[in-house]
């Protein structure tokens, strides 16, 4: 095993400086990543708000025509803007961080004096990291969003007595069940995991 008394002075430098790089890297992708998952709290805010507000301008949940239109409208944006964030966010800088991440756990598991973060980070989430959670939250705001809308149809549809409206609201929903899938399968991927003194499934360090 290699130890700290060890290493070369040289050797020490240039390890601890591409490890600080690894962790610059990292902290500049998460927070960019933090920046998106907090617009797309405030989106959600902002259609609820938004919805909110014409409940309230009506004084009563049963909506007239025009104001579900708009609700339902407000449902679709809230979807949309929802996977624009994420395809950003989970398909975009979360792979940048993940290469950073993945690049900096090998460090750590080829020379065991340096600090365990990311090692322990990931044997704590068993070896999956807190990506899937991440996602869950993508997913629900993105359903809830297409369910809304379609909620808003289907009554458009009702005091119309309308079929077309009411395939509408059936496409509505059918178009959530596939973005559920394709979000959840954004957080399925999973590294090998790590237990916490750096060995993986095989005990090899």
């Amino acid at each position: 095993m290699e130890e700290l008394a060890d290493i070369e002075i040289n050797k020490f430098n240039n390890i601890w400086k591409v490890i600080t790089e690894i962790g610059l890297q990292e902290r500049h992708f998460n927070d960019l990543q933090s920046r998106y998952r907090t617009l797309a709290s405030t989106w959600i805010l902002a259609a609820f708000s938004a919805i909110g507000f014409l409940i309230a301008q009506e004084k009563t949940v049963f909506l007239a025509s025009p104001t579900l239109f708009i609700v339902s409208g407000i449902g679709v944006a809230l979807s949309i803007g929802i996977i624009l964030l994420w395809n950003l966010d989970i398909m975009v800088y979360h792979q940048l961080l993940a290469a950073c991440f993945r690049e900096g756990l090998l460090l750590e598991e080829k020379h065991p004096w340096l600090p365990r973060i990311r090692i322990r980070m990931m044997a704590r989430t068993s070896g999956q990291g807190v990506i899937p959670r991440v996602v869950w939250f993508y997913i629900v705001a993105s359903s809830l969003g297409l369910l809304i809308s379609c909620g808003a149809v289907t009554s458009l549809a009702y005091n119309n007595n309308d079929l077309q409206l009411l395939s509408l609201a059936g496409h509505l929903t059918l178009i959530s069940l596939l973005s559920f899938s394709i979000l959840k399968q954004s957080g399925s991927e999973k590294v090998p995991v790590l237990t916490e003194d750096g060995s993986g499934p095989s005990g090899r360090r």
